[in-house]
C-alpha cells in the first residue's frame, strides 16, 4: 500500500497550540506533493474558521464541520445540512434544557455564527472570523451546531431528545457538537474516497481528540499524537510526537518519505524452497503464541510435518509465502494456502484461499507489516485467479483484518474434536 492522502486534523494535531503551522511541516509536506501524495484537512472547525489555514495549505481535500462538508479540489462532493426548521428547533432544544443564555456556535456553509459573551477575538484569534446573533430569528441551514454545557447530565439530556444527530464532546472544555447522524469525520471520508478514486487503506491520518476515532479507525493507518487523549490513542495503529514538538513534521521526514508505507523500509521477501527452514521456525512461533504453549511443550512432529508441507506446497504453488526482514534480520511472515471445493453459485471455479501463519516480530508491531504483508498475500490470490479468500483471525488479528476488508462468517459450522 502506497500513501495517497495524508489527512490532518487541525487543533491539537497540524496546529500548535499558537495556532500556526511549524515551517518544518511545511516543508515535508511540500515534499510529500512532490512525491505526488494529496494533501488532506480533516477539521470540526467550519470552514470559514479554517481559511488561513486552509490558504497556507492549499489542501486538495477539505473537510469541515465535523464531516458535514466536504470539498474535493474547489468542488463540493458531499453536505449534510439541516433545513431552517430544523436548525430553529435545535436551538430551542439547547435553550430550554442547557439554559436560555448558553452559548452556541452554528456553522453554515458561508459563516459561522456565536452568541458569544466574550468576544472570541479576545479568547482565540483564529475564531475571528465569527458573526454575533443572539439566535432569536435565525432562520438559516446549517452543517454543525455546538453548545456550551457544563451539565453532563444536561448534555445527555439533549443527546437524547436529538435521536437525529450525531453528537461528540470537544476533550478541551465542554462543548459538544451537533450534526446530522450522517455527518461525522469517517462518512466524509466514505464520499471522499469515492470523489478522488482512492481507497481508506491508501490514506494516513492524524488526530488527537473524540471526533477523530472514527477516522483514525477506518484509514489504513491511524496516528494518535503524543498529546491525543487516551481514547484516542486506544484506537491508533502508533502514536508520534506531540503536536508542540513537530511530531507531524518528523514522522513524515522519518517515515513518509521512504514511500510513506513499510513496504519500502523492510525488505518483503517471497519465499522460496531455500527459506523452508525460516517458515517453519516462524510457523512454530506462531502456534505457540495462538495455542498460549510454553517453550517446553514438544513440537517436534508439528515441525516436521510442516517441512514435509512446505517441501511439497511451494514447488506445487499449492502455498505462497512471504518473509520480512529489517537489514537481514526476520522480522515477520505470512502465507497462503490454494484448495478447491465442489464449483458453487457464488464460487463457479471452486477455488479457495486461506490466509494462515501472520507473525509480526513484538518490537516491530503496529508499524503496517501485518497490513502489507496481508495485502501481498491477497493479490497473490487474485493472481492465481482466486476470489474467495478466508482466514483465522486472532483478537488481535481480527481489527487488522477488518480494516483491510475482512468481514466475520456466520454461515459455516466446524465439527467438535
Amino acid at each position: 500500500m502506497k500513501c495517497k492522502l495524508l489527512l490532518f486534523d487541525l487543533d491539537g494535531t497540524l496546529l500548535r497550540s499558537d495556532k500556526t503551522i511549524s515551517k518544518t511541516i511545511m516543508l515535508e509536506l511540500q515534499k510529500c506533493r512532490e512525491q505526488g501524495i494529496m494533501i488532506g484537512v480533516s477539521t470540526s472547525r467550519s470552514e470559514k474558521n479554517s481559511m488561513e489555514f486552509i490558504a497556507e495549505l492549499n489542501p486538495d481535500v477539505v473537510i469541515s464541520s465535523a464531516g458535514a462538508l466536504v470539498k474535493y479540489k474547489e468542488e463540493y462532493i458531499f453536505k449534510a445540512e439541516f433545513t431552517e426548521s430544523e436548525t430553529m428547533e435545535l436551538i430551542q432544544q439547547a435553550r430550554e434544557i442547557c439554559g436560555k443564555d448558553c452559548e452556541i456556535t452554528v456553522d453554515t456553509v458561508d459563516e459561522h455564527y456565536w452568541n458569544y459573551k466574550i468576544d472570541p477575538k479576545q479568547q482565540d484569534r483564529s475564531w475571528g472570523n465569527s458573526i454575533y446573533t443572539d439566535f432569536q430569528d435565525f432562520m438559516q441551514e446549517s452543517l454543525k451546531l455546538c453548545v456550551e454545557i457544563f451539565d453532563e447530565s444536561a448534555a445527555g439530556r439533549l443527546q437524547q431528545n436529538l435521536p437525529d444527530c450525531d453528537c461528540v464532546r470537544f476533550s478541551d472544555g465542554y462543548w459538544y457538537k451537533f450534526t446530522k447522524k450522517a455527518a461525522t469525520k469517517e462518512n466524509a471520508i466514505l464520499h471522499m474516497c469515492k470523489a478522488c478514486g482512492i481507497g481508506t487503506d491508501e490514506i494516513i491520518a492524524f488526530g488527537d481528540d473524540y471526533a477523530d476515532i472514527g477516522m483514525l479507525k477506518l484509514c489504513g493507518v491511524g496516528f494518535a499524537m503524543g498529546n491525543a487523549i487516551d481514547e484516542v490513542k486506544a484506537v491508533a495503529d502508533q502514536i508520534i510526537g506531540d503536536n508542540d514538538n513537530d511530531g507531524i513534521g518528523v514522522y513524515l521526514k522519518n517515515v513518509v518519505l521512504e514511500e510513506s508505507t513499510a513496504d519500502s523500509i523492510f525488505a518483503y521477501k517471497r519465499a522460496t524452497l531455500e527459506d523452508i527452514e525460516e517458515l517453519v521456525r516462524a510457523r512454530i512461533i506462531v502456534l505457540r503464541a495462538a495455542n498460549k504453549l510454553s517453550d517446553d511443550v514438544d513440537m517436534s512432529f508439528v515441525e516436521q510435518e510442516s517441512y514435509a508441507y512446505y517441501k511439497r506446497a511451494l514447488e506445487t504453488e499449492e502455498h505462497i509465502a512471504y518473509l520480512v526482514y529489517d537489514n537481514g534480520t526476520f522480522i515477520g511472515a505470512g502465507g497462503v494456502s490454494f484448495y478447491q471445493i465442489m464449483p458453487t453459485y457464488h464460487n463457479p471455479s471452486g477455488k479457495k484461499a486461506y490466509i494462515m501463519n501472520m507473525y509480526t516480530a513484538p518490537e516491530y508491531r503496529r508499524r503496517r507489516i501485518a497490513f502489507h504483508t496481508l495485502d501481498l498475500l491477497v493479490k497473490a490470490a487474485k493472481e492465481q485467479g482466486v476470489s474467495s479468500i478466508a482466514l483465522e483471525a486472532t483478537e488481535m488479528g481480527r481489527p487488522l483484518y477488518a480494516k483491510y476488508g475482512f468481514v466475520k462468517m456466520e454461515d459455516e459450522m466446524e465439527l467438535a474434536e
